[in-house]
């Protein structure tokens, strides 16, 4: 089963804030554009110094995005769309569930791309489970999980 949604793109950052982490503008845009669909956004946070991390839930999904800058490359973005814990076999076996579902990632994909065109973003890189660099990229957030 498919696990994350990954995506480059390419913008200009709307504002930088801070000066040791690039990006956080991105996560604020996102996060307010989420909000602003129904999606409950909890507090944006610094992630391992790299980016920034964005956990959501809505209708018993939980979600994290992450948004980062592409290294050696000022004006390309990283983001990637996952369950905010996924469970190992052990705990599967156990009977924890998985937090979001691909359809789930999905939808958020959907709308952060939407949110980011509005916003003037562009070349967009979209996959699963991988970084989004590579021949099996779509323009648009790929729904079917592969």
């Amino acid at each position: 089963m498919a696990r994350s949604q990954n995506a480059t793109f390419r913008g200009d950052e709307p504002k930088s804030i801070g000066d040791r982490i690039r990006g956080e503008s991105y996560a604020r845009l996102i996060a307010d554009g989420l909000a602003s669909r129904d999606w409950s956004i909890g507090e944006i946070d610094d992630w391992r110094d790299a980016g920034f991390l964005i956990p959501l839930v809505h209708e018993k999904a939980n979600i994290v995005i992450v948004v980062s800058q592409y290294h050696g490359d000022d004006r390309r973005w990283i983001l990637q769309i996952a369950p905010a814990q996924s469970p190992g076999w052990i705990r599967r076996l156990l009977g924890t569930v998985v937090v979001a579902t691909p359809g789930q990632i999905h939808d958020v994909a959907s709308d952060i791309h939407a949110i980011l065109v509005d916003g003037g973003c562009s070349e967009f890189l979209w996959c699963w489970d991988d970084l989004a660099d590579s021949d099996v990229c779509d323009c648009v957030p790929m729904p079917d999980g592969r």
